[in-house]
């Protein structure tokens, strides 16, 4: 396949059917069970819906496609073993004797290994479609030919349209590679434009010293291959691996093919709950646990939820404490998946206090999937003209509300309070809505009186203009 064929047929992708979206969505809806009760579940059920085209797809025929590759940079001391645990998995990965084989015979999922570019002969029982034995350390030049990435992105095309001609309805994915952690993470700083330091980790296990030689590895080849990040295929080529492409074209066959490939996700589940009720007091927290593939972001969710909920707690009882018997109090803590796509996760916990008046306020929790990172207002901003912007488009709509309707009342500059968290630096709730445009989310007596509840305003992303940061926009 050439560059341009392979241009050519992605062009032919078609969009999703949002007809068989809307109907799996109806039928969801439908069933006796709580409005969302099984969150992301019914959201992937739905997309993979729009792409098959069908309400209630089948998938009753699944494999894992475990691409296999070894990496020219293992040279340069970046992993814990050398590249025959490549083989070494490989070789079992036929016989099915890996951990992913036990948990896909469980799950009555194939398991189909992939030899992408092994160093040495192909391995009896996986499947050939390798590139070359390996790729070049990507040091000393680039990691293959832009030709080779092409071929690789192929072939892993190929592989989804051969699944299918057998009858397979739904594909996940893997990879086995010596190296390959160092491949990634070198692709993922250039694309996304982020330090090596932050984007590496120690992989399988890698020392002080051996995390160093990998950061320092991925530098040398990048600043030796100066790949441009706004070419993809540049940089796939220059600081790839042969598994890395092969997964590409996995994905892009899922998409020319209309067969759904399982990416990761994030879960939530309520791992501790707060309770208490008596004549004049009632507590109830749900406390929500996020896991996923995103480590550092997850773990810091988990800890400002875990210290916040339990503060809420102390105090209520602190307060059943000082009231002596007398006095009313509810507190209510819930929690709600926004969202969670294949690039962004949202948060929404929600917090209901009674004590004599009541006031509801939120914590919005954003994770930045292709980052692994956690996302603030502030994140958004370009310079401070994206504070400007999005604090007049919201007052011009609190002076349109309040021009139709005299009962509705917001809090401007020249009132006591304003719309303080729109001022620079600023980090105030916000999700992105189903167009894509930025929602501005106001707790209770932030911008307007409590009978104003919750305000949320719209702001489309053309209103904000080249202040949103590029990848936001």
């Amino acid at each position: 396949m050439t560059e341009t064929e392979l241009k050519t047929l992605l062009a032919s992708i078609t969009l999703p059917d949002e007809a068989a979206r809307a109907a799996a969505h109806a039928h969801w809806m439908g069933l006796a069970k709580p409005l969302g009760g099984l969150g992301a579940l019914e959201t992937m059920l739905e997309d993979a819906a729009a792409l098959t085209g069908s309400a209630d797809p089948d998938f009753s025929r699944r494999v894992v496609a475990v691409l296999c590759a070894d990496n020219g940079v293992v040279a340069q001391g970046v992993s814990q073993t050398g590249q025959e645990v490549t083989r070494a998995v490989a070789e079992n990965l036929a016989m099915r004797r890996t951990s992913v084989c036990q948990m896909a015979a469980a799950s009555h999922c194939s398991v189909v290994p992939v030899d992408m570019g092994i160093a040495g002969a192909p391995v009896p029982g996986v499947q050939d479609c390798r590139i070359a034995p390996g790729t070049k350390d990507f040091t000393c030049g680039p990691a293959m030919t832009r030709a080779q990435a092409v071929q690789a992105i192929g072939c892993g095309i190929a592989l989804v349209r051969g699944q299918k001609q057998q009858g397979v309805q739904l594909l996940a994915t893997g990879e086995m590679g010596i190296g390959n952690t160092t491949t990634s993470s070198a692709v993922a700083s250039v694309l996304l434009g982020a330090p090596v330091q932050s984007m590496t980790g120690r992989g399988a296990g890698l020392s002080d010293a051996g995390l160093a030689r990998k950061i320092d590895a991925i530098r040398r080849g990048i600043a030796h291959n100066q790949p441009n990040p706004a070419d993809p295929l540049d940089v796939l080529a220059k600081l790839g691996g042969f598994d890395i492409a092969g997964l590409c074209g996995v994905f892009l066959g899922g998409a020319l093919e209309n067969i759904p490939v399982i990416s990761s996700i994030i879960e939530v589940v309520t791992i501790r709950n707060y309770t208490y009720s008596d004549d004049n007091y009632t507590l109830d927290i749900d406390v929500p646990h996020v896991t996923g593939q995103n480590g550092d972001a997850e773990s810091f969710i988990n800890k400002d939820i875990d210290e916040m909920t339990k503060l809420i707690s102390d105090c209520f009882y602190k307060d059943i404490e000082l009231a002596d018997g007398k006095g009313h109090g509810t507190v209510h803590v819930d929690y709600e998946v926004v969202t969670n796509t294949d690039k962004w996760f949202t948060l929404k916990l929600r917090v209901c206090e009674v004590y004599g008046s009541g006031n509801t306020y939120y914590k919005y929790y954003h994770i930045d999937k292709n980052k692994g990172c956690i996302v603030e207002l502030s994140d958004l901003a370009v310079d401070d003209s994206f504070y400007s912007k999005l604090k007049a488009e919201v007052q011009r709509q609190m002076k349109v509300e309040m021009n139709e309707d005299k009962d509705i009342k917001y809090w401007l500059e020249d009132d006591p309070f304003g719309v303080y968290y729109l001022e620079p630096g600023e980090n105030g709730n916000f999700y992105w809505n189903d167009d894509g445009d930025l929602v501005i989310v106001f707790n209770k007596y932030d911008a307007a009186p409590g009978f104003m509840g919750t305000p949320e305003f719209t702001v489309k992303k053309s209103v904000l203009g080249d202040s949103l940061v590029p990848e936001y926009r």
